[in-house]
């Protein structure tokens, strides 16, 4: 799976966060078309199981990430899961490494139900009760 990395080229740490990111093929893996963190986090389509790595002397950059991307994931049934979080040490200054997992959020789905008018065309809606179980006997007409 690939990692994708999201930090702002002004940060004062930001020749580690470039050293890491160029680990993994430097400009072709940036979460968004800049390096400014926290913008841009809803710019490139993630797949569920790929890695959000952050960096930033924010010490709630996992937070703050997980927000975000929460937010930008909803509608694709996605959510930012926080696998890992360090703080690295330099000279008087740390900063954060946060990793988040893309991840399928099943909260969000509903059951759907088969609703034929009278020409026998049928149409998905949502269940009305979420915790209901329902059936499709599918038969085959004349034809």
């Amino acid at each position: 799976m690939p990692a994708w990395f999201w930090y702002d080229e002004r940060d004062p740490d930001y020749s580690d966060y470039l050293a890491l990111n160029s680990t993994y093929t430097a400009a072709y893996s940036w979460l968004g078309p800049k390096r400014d963190f926290p913008q841009h986090g809803c710019d490139r389509t993630v797949e569920p199981g790929e890695l959000i790595v952050v960096t930033s002397r924010n010490k709630q950059v996992a937070e703050v990430a997980q927000t975000i991307l929460a937010g930008c994931w909803r509608a694709f049934g996605m959510k930012p899961v926080v696998e890992e979080v360090d703080v690295l040490q330099r000279s008087d200054e740390s900063y954060t490494v946060a990793m988040l997992k893309a991840t399928t959020d099943s909260s969000i789905l509903r059951s759907l139900r088969a609703v034929f008018d009278s020409t026998g065309k049928a149409v998905l809606q949502p269940v009305e009760n979420p915790t209901e179980t329902v059936s499709l006997l599918w038969t085959a007409g004349p034809s």
